[in-house]
């Protein structure tokens, strides 16, 4: 399966739930087994952290499309940001 996030420019998967930045060749966890609930935070992260060059690079792209599809932004430190998902509010009467 191709995977859309540019993040994935910088990773390859080793297993289910791992995979390796391919600067550093650290595994890192994707959170679970099930793909479903498996998460790039971690990879963000890391970019942010240890890779500031590629993390300039993967916001720049972000930034290019406004930052939609990806969850995260450009924010004016140059940090990611990421953008809150609007979940729609029920209330029920008891």
């Amino acid at each position: 399966m191709a995977h859309s996030n540019p993040i994935w420019q910088f990773f390859h998967k080793v297993r289910d739930s791992k995979v390796k930045c391919k600067d550093c060749n650290k595994l890192y966890s994707l959170g679970s087994d099930h793909p479903r609930f498996q998460t790039v935070t971690g990879l963000r992260s890391h970019l942010a952290k240890c890779h500031n060059d590629i993390n300039e690079t993967l916001l720049k792209r972000a930034a290019e499309n406004d930052g939609f599809g990806f969850g995260f932004g450009a924010s004016s430190a140059g940090q990611f940001r990421f953008r809150p998902k609007l979940k729609k509010v029920v209330s029920v009467g008891l």
